[in-house]
């Protein structure tokens, strides 16, 4: 069975591998990725959404790989380096190699790892740089390399931070394991103090630009994550938790709430320190689900230390190894022949591709109908990004989207402006019936596939010149 589950994990490395580079050749730009590539044009220590490690990291994509691959290359790097890091903590908890294909062939074919390894987003290099930093962390307690580890985790989590702000669920936990450890002076200093002494120089960049910046990057991820609550749990908390089991596979779940109570207890402190890592932004998040919609992605990292602590226990029996397995399997495929092909019926208001699907085909629609030597102007940070990476940077727009704006913008030259919005572009519309209610002109257009809308969009300007002549 040991030798015949590493064939079928080798196996399975080669095909995704082989699927993460055809989806990512495939597959259309995602506006999100769009907009992390227009920071990647103009560096700097932080943005209003994120911290920049992101940017910097598409900027050195682009500097080797032509194509999708110029956002999307050191992204399928990041997510495959991560496996490496992840299988090491595997080994060196459990001192078992066999447990290391097997938890790896999990994370292979799971829906985090294939999102995330073809779609650019902040969440890759999160997951690499915790994954690392946990390795790190762990290693910490080898008598005779345990300062350059502890030094190493510092770095790694301080990159963490500088990737996405949920990496500052991390502090939390090791405030609690110091908590909860801190008569013991060695594992604290080697686990916790030298880390986060290390950690904040390396973030420190980011920090300096939310001081200068009046921290308007934190409040708007505060405000983002707490604004509008309501109770409203059927709605909210529970598709979390259902988005949860799914990213994280039932079975892990499943075993990893089934031993939350022996945990809890847990004496060996790089497990409680795993436990904490998986269970803080898990919990938190949770509460905060009762009273607002909370993104699946927002807990994401929690996948590395949970797929660890429950590799072991998912791994007791052969019955318990292929029974996840084949359901991780049927997953997997259907996600793949849906992501390439789109086999499951589904509405376009209900399929997630749709957000991925026709966005170079949107550019060049809005590209033949937009009006030449006019400003233009869009409400939606998805429709400027889309506009200046596919048209090479050729093509800007002034973005009324808060992401963007930070202050009351005039309206005295809206009459020279081309407005873009979705469908059904309200502000675009009100703007241009107050300042030429006689001369409004609106160009609906239309994305479809097999009958149904996939996407609206509308352009309105002033009618006082043509329509762009190609």
């Amino acid at each position: 069975m040991k030798e015949r589950f590493r064939t079928i994990f080798y196996i399975t490395l080669f095909a995704v591998i082989v699927t993460v580079v055809w989806l990512s050749g495939r597959l259309d730009i995602h506006p999100d990725e769009a907009y992390y590539f227009t920071w990647s044009c103009f560096l700097r220590s932080g943005y209003l959404d994120h911290p920049p490690a992101i940017a910097y990291l598409i900027k050195l994509s682009s500097l080797i790989f032509n194509g999708n691959f110029s956002i999307r290359g050191i992204n399928i790097l990041l997510s495959f380096l991560s496996l490496l890091f992840t299988g090491a903590s595997i080994r060196y908890l459990w001192g078992n190699k066999d447990l290391v294909y097997y938890g790896l062939f999990f994370a292979l074919i799971s829906p985090l790892f294939i999102a995330g390894a073809v779609i650019t987003t902040p969440d890759t290099p999160l997951i690499f740089f915790i994954s690392a930093y946990i390795y790190f962390t762990l290693k910490s307690d080898d008598k005779d390399k345990y300062y350059i580890n502890s030094i190493l985790s510092g770095v790694f989590l301080g990159l963490a931070m500088l990737s996405k702000y949920t990496a500052f669920f991390v502090i939390i936990s090791a405030l609690l394991f110091y908590i909860r450890f801190r008569k013991d002076h060695t594992i604290t200093i080697r686990m916790v103090i030298i880390p986060l002494l290390m950690a904040f120089p390396v973030y420190a960049p980011n920090l300096l630009y939310n001081i200068k910046n009046g921290f308007n990057s934190y409040l708007f991820q505060i405000s983002h994550a707490t604004s509008d609550p309501s109770f409203n749990p059927i709605n909210t908390a529970l598709p979390f938790i259902l988005s949860q089991i799914f990213i994280f596979s039932p079975f892990l779940f499943v075993y990893f709430i089934l031993g939350i109570k022996r945990l809890i207890k847990e004496q060996d402190a790089k497990k409680y320190f795993l436990f904490l890592i998986a269970i803080v932004p898990f919990t938190i998040l949770f509460l905060l689900s009762i009273f607002k919609h909370v993104e699946a992605n927002w807990a994401v990292f929690s996948f590395i230390p949970l797929l660890i602590l429950t590799v072991s226990e998912s791994a007791k029996t052969n019955t318990r190894i292929i029974s996840a397995t084949l359901y991780q399997i049927i997953v997997f495929v259907v996600i793949i022949l849906h992501a390439g092909f789109s086999i499951l019926p589904l509405s376009p208001e209900k399929d997630p591709m749709t957000q991925i699907k026709y966005w170079q085909k949107t550019y060049q629609m809005i590209r033949e109908n937009i009006p030449e030597n006019r400003t233009l102007v869009t409400f939606r940070y998805q429709i400027s990004s889309i506009l200046y990476y596919y048209s090479n940077k050729e093509i800007t727009s002034l973005c009324l989207d808060r992401r963007f704006v930070s202050s009351q913008i005039g309206l005295r030259d809206a009459e020279e402006w081309i407005m873009i919005d979705f469908f059904p572009a309200k502000t675009a519309g009100d703007i241009a019936f107050n300042i030429c209610p006689d001369r409004t002109i609106r160009i609906p257009l239309v994305i479809s596939e097999n009958m149904n809308i996939i996407r609206r969009i509308d352009i309105i300007y002033c009618g006082n010149s043509g329509s762009r002549q190609d």
